[in-house]
């Protein structure tokens, strides 16, 4: 019992000092981490209040994460959001990560539609608002 004490702390000591070690490895970073995978990308233009259309394109990750990504026409702006989403009787919902704003797009085929936040129901539009599956 006399000898197994000071080497347990000394196990205990070493093991701490690994810890730091590893922790400010400049190597640490170079681990490579899992790969996200794709489960559905949707594109398309749609309108613009002031520029001939927004080419916006939503990528739906299998880890439950999106980004959508918006390019304004004739113009040098992007802007992209990113969050969750979830999957339930064809509907897609997503949640902005910043703003919490939850967005809804209805599977039709090969497109998406966007859906009315309040009521569930398509957007009631003469313009193409839907996405194509990519």
């Amino acid at each position: 019992m006399g000898k197994a004490l000071p080497i347990l702390i000394l196990i205990v000591v070493l093991m701490v000092i690994g810890v730091v070690v590893i922790q400010k490895s400049p190597f640490k970073n170079l681990v490579p981490k899992p790969q996200v995978g794709v489960e559905a990308v949707y594109a398309g233009t749609v309108p613009c209040a002031d520029c001939s259309g927004i080419n916006e394109t939503i990528i739906f990750y299998t880890d439950k994460t999106y980004v959508d990504q918006n390019v304004y026409q004739e113009r040098d702006v992007t802007s992209e959001n990113k969050g969750t989403w979830t999957l339930k009787d064809n509907i897609y919902q997503l949640t902005d990560l910043e703003s919490k704003h939850q967005s809804f797009y209805q599977i039709d085929g090969n497109k998406i539609n966007p859906l009315d936040p309040d009521t569930l129901k398509p957007i009631d539009s003469p313009l193409n608002l839907s996405l194509t599956k990519q």
